[in-house]
């Protein structure tokens, strides 16, 4: 039915949006869905939803990238930079909630520096798609600068670079 949200524990539901795309194109039911509440407090009202296709289906149509309400869901825009991208998970810097990073489902990541409008993609080494298999959630480590990607089957990559190029494989070892 869309997006829904409640304020008083689930007793009643209220509907930010339909299971659609701001442009009217409707989510598949294929389509993976990720809600992002933007974690500062001087943007409190700001959410975004990314959409990328399921791993059993990575060839689906319908529409993919990154949307963004600043009126807690009221109203919507495409983020015009991920257009057709598979973004998977966001992340928000908790030094510096200007930036944020993405992943997309096939393993790209993406930075921005002024919450979320336009977005960069980032050149890596030691983080590919053979590497990594598709999709994995990001996250900054909380009591430092480096960002971890968790790939359900390749393993755990964390980057302390700055810029993101440089990631390291920190997978624990077969069998423990």
């Amino acid at each position: 039915n869309g997006l829904m949200r409640s304020q008083d524990e689930g007793d009643t539901w209220t509907s930010l949006m339909p299971f659609a795309w701001p442009d009217g194109r409707a989510l598949q039911a294929y389509a993976q869905v990720y809600v992002s509440p933007y974690e500062d407090a001087t943007h409190p009202q700001a959410l975004f939803v990314s959409s990328c296709e399921r791993y059993v289906i990575p060839d689906a149509t319908g529409p993919k990238g990154l949307i963004k309400s600043t009126d807690d869901g009221a109203t919507w825009t495409i983020v015009p930079s991920l257009e057709g991208v598979p973004v998977q998970y966001i992340a928000f810097d908790p030094n510096d909630h200007s930036h944020m990073v993405l992943v997309t489902s096939d393993m790209r990541v993406y930075t921005s520096s002024d919450w979320g409008d336009s977005w960069t993609q980032v050149t890596t080494s030691g983080l590919t798609p053979s590497t990594l298999g598709m999709g994995g959630s990001i996250t900054y480590n909380p009591g430092g600068s480096e960002v971890w990607i968790d790939a359900p089957t390749g393993g755990i990559f964390k980057s302390a670079a700055s810029d993101l190029t440089s990631w390291q494989d920190v997978s624990h070892p077969p069998g423990s």
